[in-house]
């Protein structure tokens, strides 16, 4: 019998507790998408990007791709209209794509 409620306590607290962090994690990414409605082309559109792609990782590897592709374009575009160094804003975009590609189980185009 403890056995039983002890396995029931736990299933109910890993169901709330992700729960939790799902919920946690909409409230970032509708944060972050508002962020990126009003963004300038710059550095800050590059984060979020990276930022949203990273958030949507595991929910939704086709979004990681579509935001990661963005932040690329984005970031060489500002590297060579304005020559700022956005190496690291590009390093992340690139591997997150590389995480979106691998979760699909695309693994050629995750390398």
């Amino acid at each position: 019998m403890k056995r039983r409620v002890i396995i029931i306590f736990t299933i109910l607290t890993l169901i709330w507790w992700g729960r939790g962090g799902v919920l946690g994690q909409n409230k970032k990414i509708d944060s972050l998408l508002a962020v990126l409605k009003i963004a300038r082309e710059d550095t800050n559109k590059v984060n979020a990007l990276n930022d949203i792609a990273y958030l949507y990782r595991n929910s939704k590897p086709d979004s990681t791709i579509y935001f990661c592709q963005q932040s690329i374009v984005l970031a060489k575009k500002l590297m060579l209209d304005l020559n700022l160094s956005l190496w690291t804003g590009l390093s992340n975009a690139v591997g997150n794509l590389a995480i979106g590609y691998r979760l699909k189980g695309d693994y050629p185009k995750a390398k």
